[in-house]
């Protein structure tokens, strides 16, 4: 959907780079199409992988009898160690006319594009959704009820996007809640705190997710969740009832689908006694794939000073070389948190087209502990954004807890 949705501005681009041609036309329901026959494809790897390993697949909804047991349409299956892998779901808007709010899962199932949209939240999703329906030629308004988006991001960096995204075709509504939801026709008006009113076509709400343990019966059996309702765990995976591990979105934990591969992973090797199960989830990289994208690695600023450590912090913006000739007044960001006491890089953000790309390999380099100074010690490669982050030598500021 983003790489889709990312054609549209690079046919614009490519005028600045002596291309003339019509605008070529958009089908949502031929992506989908093409989207979903890949999604069957891929769940028949996995499928053919489960039968070649010799794993027996039972498909019903499931609920622990005991620490042991597991019953499934009626039938009971009995294990030495049983896993909870059934991640989360979304959270559907608790207000009057929630039901005309739609949720992430209808996101995927649209056939047509609306005119006009809403997207209501200002995490990962809500930020991606956003910028997917604008680049497909979508009227976005995307409304949160704080006053940045990305919570638990660098804010320098939150800044930075909010006010990208309000130079963009993104109408920015902060510190704004919606109140209520009504129809008006075929259309959805929107009350928001403000006082103001939203006429949209769709409305998509991405305001949080929560776990699928309905109906496992964990209460019963005695697995401890916290007050969210997520599955709690030590850091070998295991619950308050011994037998009885989970992994992933349904545990309070990262919620990126590489983590949970981690912990099933990690997972398997202990009960096959070549691991301890245990994960190391210190400098975690992370990226929010909208337009451009958002990477981040390690500690921001604030909980460095938060922390008390002492640190320089070196920032750039410029404009990518490729929207020299576009026109284009889409700018990036890329910064490093350094520690002062041992020269290391704890923190690396970004704000960038293929800032996913750039971030994976310096991700192996903060794993290993590089300092600022062999940073700079590299030789870049130019002309590239990512040169960047190799030759900032001047602190843009020092800052200390």
């Amino acid at each position: 959907m983003v790489y889709a949705s990312a054609f549209s501005s690079t046919f614009d681009d490519a005028v600045g780079f002596g291309w003339s041609a019509q605008r070529p036309a958009f089908s949502l329901s031929a992506l989908k199409r093409a989207r979903d026959n890949e999604v069957t494809r891929l769940n028949g790897i996995y499928d053919r992988m489960l039968e070649n390993a010799g794993v027996k697949v039972v498909r019903g909804r499931a609920a622990l009898v005991d620490g042991q047991n597991v019953t499934v349409n009626g039938e009971v299956y009995t294990a030495r160690k049983i896993l909870i892998a059934t991640g989360g779901q979304s959270v559907r808007l608790a207000v009057p006319g929630g039901e005309l709010i739609d949720t992430s899962d209808a996101f995927f199932e649209m056939e047509t594009l609306p005119r006009r949209a809403a997207v209501i939240g200002g995490g990962y999703i809500a930020l991606e959704f956003a910028t997917i329906l604008c680049g497909l030629g979508v009227a976005v308004t995307l409304i949160h009820r704080s006053g940045a988006i990305l919570r638990g991001f660098d804010q320098e960096v939150r800044d930075f996007v909010g006010a990208q995204l309000s130079d963009s075709s993104v109408d920015l509504r902060l510190n704004t809640e919606v109140l209520m939801a009504t129809a008006v026709g075929e259309e959805v008006s929107l009350t928001l705190s403000n006082g103001d009113s939203l006429l949209v076509d769709r409305v998509f709400s991405a305001v949080g997710r929560r776990p699928n343990t309905v109906g496992l019966n964990l209460e019963t059996v005695g697995v401890a969740q916290s007050a969210g309702g997520q599955v709690i765990v030590n850091d070998q995976h295991q619950t308050s009832v011994p037998t009885v591990y989970a992994v992933g979105d349904v545990t309070d934990t990262i919620q990126l689908t590489p983590v949970a591969l981690a912990q099933g992973m990690a997972f398997a090797r202990n009960i096959c006694g070549v691991g301890d199960g245990r994960v190391d989830l210190k400098g975690v990289p992370s990226v929010v794939f909208s337009q451009p994208a958002i990477g981040m690695l390690g500690l921001t600023e604030e909980e460095a000073v938060g922390q008390g450590r002492s640190c320089r912090i070196y920032c750039s913006t410029f404009r990518p070389m490729k929207a020299t000739l576009s026109g284009r007044l889409e700018k990036s960001l890329m910064k490093l948190v350094v520690d002062d006491e041992d020269d290391k890089v704890i923190g690396i953000h970004l704000v960038a087209p293929d800032a996913a790309e750039m971030l994976q390999g310096f991700a192996v380099a903060m794993k290993c502990g590089a300092t600022h100074s062999q940073l700079l010690s590299t030789i870049g490669i130019h002309p590239s954004s990512a040169e960047e982050l190799v030759t900032m030598r001047t602190p843009t500021r020092t800052v200390s807890g």
